[in-house]
């Protein structure tokens, strides 16, 4: 009787254990499916967020790269073709100054210029 109270003693502290294990448990279970509702939510928030600056950003005229590129190219062709303008002017301008100067007309050919610009 002795051994058999023991046991029962024995068994009651396990279920007390097993009782208190359970408790312990399932108010980790509560606070585990509370912490995941909030997740959800801010998984929804997140989503609605993100939908709408994909949103804008789809909107925005985001310019071609190739449009880029042909813009740069062209800019860099204009470039070329100004210094060759720029070139161009002081080579002339050196032949300016080494040209002899020029004679001044008679002044009965002025006249007879300024008699026909006239009429």
């Amino acid at each position: 009787m002795n051994s058999a109270k023991q046991q029962l003693s024995e068994q009651l502290k396990l279920q007390q254990n097993l009782e208190r294990q359970i408790r312990e448990r399932m108010n980790t279970l509560k606070q585990i499916n509370r912490e995941h509702l909030d997740v959800e939510k801010g998984m929804k928030q997140i989503e609605t967020s993100t939908v709408g600056l994909k949103s804008k950003i789809s909107n925005t005229d985001m310019p071609q790269v190739l449009d880029y590129i042909q813009q740069k190219a062209r800019e860099a062709e204009l470039v070329g073709k100004i210094k060759t303008i720029k070139r161009k002017i002081s080579v002339g301008k050196v032949k300016l100054r080494k040209r002899p100067p020029v004679k001044e007309e008679p002044e009965n050919c002025r006249k007879r210029d300024l008699n026909l610009s006239i009429s």
